[in-house]
């Protein structure tokens, strides 16, 4: 990977702004340069390059909307966008080809909204196998492990599972009240290490992964949380601010 891309000049008050501010202050510099890592596909490329996670499996990719086949309604695949957030098809949800040729075709355009860095990538479309979630099974719903980094250093994560989001830091202390029960994942030193590996080039990124029953998937770069948003209490943010220097 390469080093860090950009090293995005800071406003005069950068050292006192809480982190959701930083966050939409960055997502203003996001530029061309980022695209290969919110592209799904070529994010994957990248990923296989250092070899230090697994990756689902690509069944294939479809050279338009109209490519979808009655075989690709499987309940083992996802049908994914590389250029969107949560566009998603579980054909075990939904098995009717046409409907699911229509949402792909609603779906073919840039994706931009707020969120700059996806509009360079290019719309494509792709078959993906489903991953043994360690503590869903093969569902097509694994819990998500979403690790916040600044500078290559994980700072905080957040475990997703289904609606419930649960923060902990990594020494795994609860940040803000639970949702759920969970206790620290397995595998979690490897969570850190792969981590500290894809996030290197980044200022800031957060590193999205799944915990299958045969090891540490990576699912994809995020830059802007939330778009944006506010997520913690005032005094929270502003400590999480301090993790993003100059």
């Amino acid at each position: 990977m390469d080093n860090i891309i950009i090293k995005i000049k800071k406003s005069y008050n950068w050292s006192s702004l809480p982190l959701y501010k930083k966050i939409n202050y960055y997502k203003s510099k996001l530029d061309i340069n980022y695209s290969k890592y919110v592209d799904k596909l070529s994010a994957k490329e990248i990923v296989c390059s250092i070899g230090n996670c697994k990756i689902p499996k690509v069944i294939r990719i479809l050279s338009s909307p109209k490519d979808l086949q009655e075989s690709d309604m499987n309940d083992n695949y996802l049908i994914k966008t590389s250029h969107g957030s949560g566009w998603i098809i579980d054909p075990k949800n939904e098995k009717d080809l046409s409907k699911n040729i229509q949402k792909l075709e609603s779906w073919d355009k840039v994706y931009s909204y707020n969120e700059k860095q996806y509009r360079y990538v290019k719309p494509r479309f792709f078959i993906e196998e489903k991953i043994t979630c360690y503590y869903n099974g093969l569902t097509g719903n694994a819990l998500d492990v979403k690790v916040f980094c600044f500078h290559g250093m994980p700072k905080f994560i957040l475990i997703r599972n289904d609606n419930k989001r649960n923060f902990y830091d990594i020494d795994w202390k609860p940040i803000k009240p639970l949702e759920f029960t969970f206790e620290k994942p397995i595998l979690f030193d490897n969570i850190l290490d792969i981590s500290t590996k894809l996030s290197k080039p980044f200022e800031f990124v957060r590193i999205d992964l799944y915990i299958g029953i045969d090891g540490i998937y990576f699912s994809e770069f995020t830059f802007t949380p939330r778009d944006g948003k506010q997520e913690f209490l005032d005094e929270i943010e502003l400590q999480f601010g301090k993790y993003w220097l100059f």
